[in-house]
């Protein structure tokens, strides 16, 4: 409809010569969004395995419902990854990582060694749940009724200067703002200490991004 070749642009070119047409400002920042570290993004891709695999049929989703049941789990089903909606790869790792110790208990008990070899990540993952969480709220808020170039401007300036704090703050060890990996750093014996190696690809990732 809008297309530079035969929609809109293409009218609007003919009688103003002068008129640029740019791609949408959410669409931009969702591209954006998907910049990932070759570490984490490897991480994301064993979460999308998972998922695939408890998903793939009756025969995996149905033990995997009554089992999260039989655990009093808030949640009984994972969330399909789709690259199409936007919100959905937030939506299906915050997920993962509420049910991670269901989603462990069931690969067990399949004897799918080859997908829990790829489950030492809990703060990976909780990186991941945390960050994302953090853009679907920014994409969110770009969206709506009267919404407009300044207010998009607003928000993503506002956003980076959250993240340039957060990489001064990830610097210094403090992973305060970040809850499920502040969650997770408090369940480990040495207790709040985040791994250098961790540290770096999330300052790698607040980068990039």
């Amino acid at each position: 409809m809008l297309g530079s070749k035969s929609g809109l642009q293409k009218h609007v070119n003919e009688v103003a010569l002068n008129v640029k047409g740019v791609h949408c400002m959410i669409h931009r920042f969702a591209l954006a969004s998907k910049t990932l570290p070759r570490a984490l993004y490897k991480i994301l891709e064993a979460v999308v395995k998972c998922v695939n695999f408890v998903k793939a049929g009756d025969l995996n989703s149905h033990p995997f419902q009554n089992l999260c049941r039989g655990m009093d789990s808030e949640y009984e089903t994972l969330l399909f990854y789709s690259k199409v909606r936007w919100l959905s790869t937030g939506d299906v790792v915050t997920r993962v990582f509420e049910l991670q110790g269901e989603l462990k208990l069931f690969l067990e008990m399949k004897g799918k060694d080859d997908l829990l070899s790829h489950l030492l990540w809990e703060p990976h993952l909780a990186h991941l749940a945390d960050i994302f969480e953090q853009l679907n709220w920014l994409n969110l808020r770009l969206q709506g009724k009267e919404r407009n170039v300044f207010h998009h401007m607003y928000c993503s300036r506002a956003f980076l200067g959250k993240l340039q704090n957060w990489q001064r703050k990830v610097s210094a060890g403090n992973v305060a703002m970040f809850e499920n990996i502040s969650i997770v750093l408090d369940e480990i014996e040495e207790g709040h200490l985040l791994d250098p190696s961790l540290k770096n690809e999330i300052i790698q990732h607040l980068k990039s991004l």
